[in-house]
């Protein structure tokens, strides 16, 4: 299971679609991924894609290009 909730991860990071302009809009909301918290009103499938998010960060690579979205 927790491969499939991080390859949504990596879908929603490297794809466009539908899909991925709705859930950046409601839950992302111009944040990186990083910052992204579970929030009382979230969906229960949102929930479950927070409660993978370390373990698909863990497992995935940074690249920085023109810094714009870079937080220190």
């Amino acid at each position: 299971m927790y491969v499939f909730l991080s390859k949504w991860w990596w879908k929603l990071e490297q794809e466009e679609g539908l899909w991925q302009e709705i859930v950046k809009a409601k839950y992302l909301q111009n944040k990186i991924i990083f910052s992204v918290s579970q929030k009382n009103i979230d969906s229960a499938i949102w929930a479950d894609l927070l409660k993978v998010k370390d373990l698909y960060l863990q497992g995935r690579t940074i690249r920085m290009n023109n810094g714009q979205k870079t937080r220190f």
